[in-house]
C-alpha cells in the first residue's frame, strides 16, 4: 500500500511569538500607519497610535518642540515606527523654496528629529523604523522634493534604524 507523505516544504512555518513591545506609530491613521499599527496590534504588540491632529496623541513632525512634547507623554518605549510626513509633488523647476523647505523641514527632518529626540526615551536595543517609499529609488517626474528626503541614519550599535520603502 502507497502511503502518501506531505513535504515538510508544503507546510507554512511557524509563526514566532514576539516579544511584547511597547511601540510608538506616527501616522497612525494614514494608509500605511493604519496598517502597520493594526498588523502589530493583532501580534500582541503595544501600540501608541500618533496623528498628526484629531483625538488621541497628535505631532507636527517640523516642529521639534512638538516631538519632545510627544515623547514626554508617550514615555518608555521599545521602537518608533513613523509614516509620516509631508513632501511637495511638482517640477523641480516649479518647486518654490517655501515648497522645498516644508518638505525638508517635515518629512525629513522630522524623522530625524524623531530620533534624536527619541534617544533615551527608546530603549537602548529598540528600534526606530522609517518610511521612504519607492521615489526615492526610483524618483519619477514631478517627484524632485519627495525623492530627496528618503534618508537613513547611522546610530552605531546602540538603537537599529531601519528605512523601508512600503510602496
Amino acid at each position: 500500500m502507497n502511503q502518501v507523505r506531505t513535504s515538510p516544504l508544503a507546510e507554512p512555518p511557524a509563526r514566532k511569538k514576539l516579544t511584547r513591545m511597547r511601540i510608538l506609530v506616527v501616522g497612525s491613521s494614514g494608509t500605511i500607519g493604519s496598517a502597520v499599527a493594526k498588523a502589530l496590534s493583532e501580534h500582541g504588540q503595544d501600540i501608541v497610535e500618533v496623528t498628526y491632529s484629531g483625538g488621541g496623541l497628535t505631532v507636527d513632525p517640523s516642529d521639534t518642540a512638538s516631538i519632545e512634547a510627544l515623547y514626554d507623554t508617550a514615555g518608555k518605549l521599545d521602537a518608533v515606527l513613523c509614516a509620516a510626513g509631508v513632501a511637495q509633488f511638482g517640477p523641480l523647476e516649479e518647486l518654490s523654496d517655501a515648497d522645498l523647505a516644508q518638505s525638508i523641514e517635515n518629512k525629513l527632518m522630522g524623522q530625524v528629529n524623531l530620533i534624536r529626540c527619541g534617544i533615551g526615551w527608546v530603549t537602548e536595543g529598540g528600534s526606530f523604523t522609517l518610511t521612504s517609499g519607492g521615489l526615492s529609488q526610483k524618483p519619477t517626474a514631478a517627484t524632485t522634493a519627495v525623492s530627496m528626503v528618503g534618508a537613513a541614519i547611522d546610530l552605531e550599535n546602540r538603537y537599529r534604524v531601519n528605512v523601508v520603502s512600503p510602496g
